[in-house]
């Protein structure tokens, strides 16, 4: 457990803007995030959160502040506001209503704000293989961990960020490819029968994990006075599961 705590992602710490002032991260772990990012920018203040009442009173040491809260259950309106980036880690596929945690950092955040997040993609080639073999057992880690309650892909991913009011952009990604066997040419062939290219398909096949920089949504300069224009909107509808979820 130690060395899930002690975890450094990388690629999320390079998605940070430099020139954030006042940082929340949901699911601090031991704090080194955070450390590692005021060690390159002094001038941030970062908050950091997590439910491990250790690894709170470790990251307390590194961090400006640590709490420790139960992200499923608590309200975040125990937090004070007026963070310009919210960072979450290997969080929200732990979530069962990641959408109103989400939907509450709208409250907790200046306009402008962002969120860098990192999500695992359910749509990796490792996962197909084991849905069509028949055989989903879970894992202690990875893309089919056990305490994993949502699953994600690219799609969905951005679904969950646009309902909650967050402009997402995916900025960066682990990639893990596998050696072309006949099945990956089998199930490029088959993304190909339901119109996906074979290069969007092998895109996604390999995404192991997204990387997510999130805008917040200005309601403020929607709601503006002035003039309206009308508005029209392209949904792609061509499937039916599409239709269920984007216009019913």
């Amino acid at each position: 457990m130690s060395n899930y705590y002690d975890g450094l992602n990388l690629k999320l710490l390079e998605a940070i803007p430099a020139d954030a002032r006042r940082v929340l991260e949901l699911g601090c772990a031991n704090g080194r995030l955070g450390a590692a990012f005021k060690e390159r920018h002094p001038q941030a203040t970062w908050w950091g959160v997590d439910m491990s009442e250790q690894a709170v009173a470790t990251a307390a040491q590194l961090l400006d502040r640590a709490v420790r809260l139960d992200l499923a259950h608590a309200a975040l309106s125990v937090l004070e506001g007026g963070f310009d980036v919210v960072v979450i880690g290997a969080l929200l596929e732990h979530l069962r209503e990641p959408a109103r945690l989400l939907e509450a950092l709208q409250d907790l955040t200046v306009p402008g704000a962002h969120i860098v997040c990192c999500l695992p993609n359910m749509s990796h080639l490792a996962v197909i293989q084991r849905l069509v073999a028949g055989d989903i057992s879970y894992d202690d880690m990875g893309l089919l961990d056990r305490t994993h309650t949502h699953f994600y892909s690219p799609a969905s991913a951005f679904k969950v960020f646009l309902d909650a009011g967050w402009l997402p952009h995916l900025q960066d990604s682990y990639r893990v490819e596998s050696a072309p066997t006949a099945f990956t040419t089998h199930v490029v062939r088959a993304a190909e029968s339901l119109g996906v290219p074979a290069a969007t398909a092998l895109r996604n096949l390999g995404l192991y994990q997204m990387i997510l920089v999130c805008a917040k949504w200005s309601l403020a300069a929607l709601q503006r006075p002035g003039p309206k224009r009308a508005v029209s909107a392209i949904v792609a509808v061509d499937r039916q599961w599409r239709h269920e979820h984007d216009i019913a």
